[in-house]
């Protein structure tokens, strides 16, 4: 499969996954070799797979068609179950050795993403994001993987993801309108030793297209997303539906606080929380900078702006190089993180604008509920 095409799946949740893992079976091959080496290379082997199999049990009791649909990948990859889901749900891990509170200053993802009304012709909310991630063990370019789901058991919808091995997509919009983007935040309530009593949740990654295959609005999107503990990375997650309700959540391993959209020019997410009660649970500016001034350079831009923004704008705005091009630009280029691709959703009707690699480099490429691509 080309790395700028659609890939189109259906059916049950294993149905889907066995075909998502054949379409993408050489990208999801090298990613769980990648992301195996670089694991047992920071982490105690031990830690890493009894981290992996608390995750399969939480997500088996709690959500098992999410179970299913990754089972559905292993198998469609030609992938031992065990050795994927290690793989797959043993990143996480990495959290025990490197928390926040420990005065890292250094969050496991990193991502610039916004949500600003339209109107007129281009009436509804748009979201947008960046995609940037560590340079090394996380995902890289040619994992980026556009998508339509199309379930027997819930709503159709266009997602995006630079994890080819998780099910769903890490952004995406439904048939009903409801999209959502955003941004990791390492955060300093995870538990900070590792035992078999230790609690885990659903990680919001792999969630979030559970939300939009069962979800028409951000209150029942909430109904999930309150549901505590929530994996061990936190989440600057940024929501949209078709009764023009928006709203930023911020989200952690067990807090929670909803900023709804009403009456705001914009909405911003990068890698640090903004709210009074969850700000204490995020890097501060001098441990990361980078997520501050590209925070403030956003804003700016989007205060500058008048009008609806077009498609060009939107790239414009992601591309953007204030303090670089560095790991301190919207548009990230440096050894430390960098900007993998972009994606822009808008509700009239669904569609997702896609950049297949850096928004300064690249042109999108435009998906609807009708589009054709690659199908089992």
């Amino acid at each position: 499969m080309e790395t700028n095409s659609l890939c189109i799946v259906s059916g049950n949740a294993y149905e889907r996954g066995r075909q998502r893992g054949g379409l993408l079976k050489a990208k999801i091959a090298a990613k769980i070799d990648r992301t195996l080496g670089h694991l047992m290379s920071q982490c105690p082997e031990a830690l890493i797979r009894s981290t992996a199999e608390a995750f399969v049990k939480t997500i088996g009791s709690d959500y098992p068609k999410i179970l299913e649909g990754l089972r559905g990948i292993a198998d469609g990859a030609g992938i031992e179950f065990e050795r994927f889901y290690t793989a797959a749900l043993g990143r996480p891990a990495a959290t025990f050795l490197n928390p926040i509170s420990a005065g890292s200053s250094r969050p496991s993802e990193e991502c610039s993403c916004f949500a600003r009304p339209q109107s007129g012709d281009r009436s509804g909310i748009l979201l947008a994001k960046n995609a940037d991630l560590a340079s090394v063990g996380d995902p890289i370019a040619s994992d980026l993987t556009a998508l339509r789901v199309e379930p027997n058991d819930g709503y159709r919808f266009l997602c995006y993801t630079g994890f080819p091995e998780w099910p769903g997509g890490t952004e995406g919009i439904n048939e009903h309108g409801l999209a959502m983007v955003g941004s990791g935040v390492s955060t300093s309530d995870v538990p900070s030793d590792w035992t078999d009593e230790t609690r885990v949740g659903v990680p919001l990654h792999i969630l979030q297209s559970e939300i939009l295959r069962t979800c028409r609005t951000i209150d029942e999107a909430l109904v999930h997303i309150r549901r505590s503990p929530r994996g061990f990375l936190g989440r600057d997650l940024l929501l949209a539906d078709r009764t023009g309700a928006w709203a930023k959540c911020e989200v952690s391993f067990d807090h929670l606080e909803v900023e709804r959209g009403g009456g705001c020019p914009y909405l911003i997410g990068t890698s640090h929380y903004q709210s009074e009660r969850m700000a204490p649970l995020s890097p501060t500016r001098s441990q990361y900078p980078s997520s501050y001034l590209r925070m403030e350079r956003l804003a700016a831009m989007l205060s500058d702006a008048s009008g609806d923004l077009e498609l060009e704008d939107v790239r414009s705005i992601l591309a953007d190089h204030r303090h670089g091009p560095s790991n301190e630009s919207i548009c990230r280029h440096s050894d430390v993180s960098n900007t993998l691709g972009s994606v822009c959703f808008e509700d009239a009707p669904p569609q997702m604008h896609v950049l297949f690699g850096r928004p300064c480099e690249t042109r999108p490429v435009t998906f609807d509920m009708d589009s054709t691509g690659e199908a089992v």
